[in-house]
């Protein structure tokens, strides 16, 4: 007999299916709620019981690699390094994406073509910033001194995997990484500085050097 929970996910793959080949058919605005509903078999009130908002449909897996992402940089954690650890945290999280080339070079197609997609990618990846920013934070670095850090890894991130995808995704998105793992060795004397003064202070980030005595 199969479970309530493998229903569950039948039901979930099912609509995200059917979601999938009607924004590659149509686009994300030309969708409706009621196509990707009657295409998957389902009532428009199911639909909702799945996905709150025709944007999330959109971006399906997005949950489930912000947890993976987290896994990774609690795994890479190194109180004595910890830009190495978060360095460590983004090898071990490209590995995945280099598994979902097609799917994320399909999402990617989605967000180029729509407005409203564009602006919730932005927000999706704040998500994954504010995670980079509580890592560094439990790394020892001030809240200012992390959400810096993080904002220039989410900034080269974005940077990298548009080069990736653009080049037909697949293995090899270590090798186009370098410039980012290159600038993270490159600000790591700004991080430690930052474990002992926060932003602005003489000595953190963003501050002027020591004052003289």
């Amino acid at each position: 007999m199969v479970s309530r929970e493998a229903l569950k996910r039948r039901t979930r793959a099912r609509i995200v299916r059917a979601a999938d080949e009607l924004l590659a058919d149509r686009g994300f605005d030309a969708t409706s709620v009621d196509d990707i509903a009657r295409r998957a078999g389902i009532c428009t009130r199911t639909f909702f019981r799945y996905f709150p908002a025709k944007e999330d449909v959109a971006f399906p897996h997005h949950d489930r690699r912000l947890a993976a992402f987290r896994r990774d940089l609690q795994r890479n954690r190194d109180a004595a390094d910890p830009l190495g650890g978060i360095r460590a945290g983004l090898v071990a999280f490209a590995a995945r994406y280099e598994a979902e080339a097609n799917v994320l070079a399909a999402e990617r197609q989605r967000v180029l073509a729509s407005a409203q997609l564009g602006a919730r990618d932005i927000r999706e990846d704040h998500r994954f910033e504010t995670a980079l920013v509580e890592e560094a934070e439990a790394g020892g670095l001030s809240r200012e001194s992390a959400r810096i850090l993080a904002g220039a890894i989410m900034g080269a991130i974005r940077a990298t995997l548009e080069m990736w995808l653009e080049r037909g995704g697949g293995a090899g998105l270590a090798e186009i990484a370098g410039p980012l793992l290159e600038l993270l060795e490159g600000i790591g004397p700004l991080v430690h500085r930052g474990r002992e003064a926060p932003l602005g202070a003489p000595g953190g980030i963003s501050g002027e050097g020591k004052e003289a005595g």
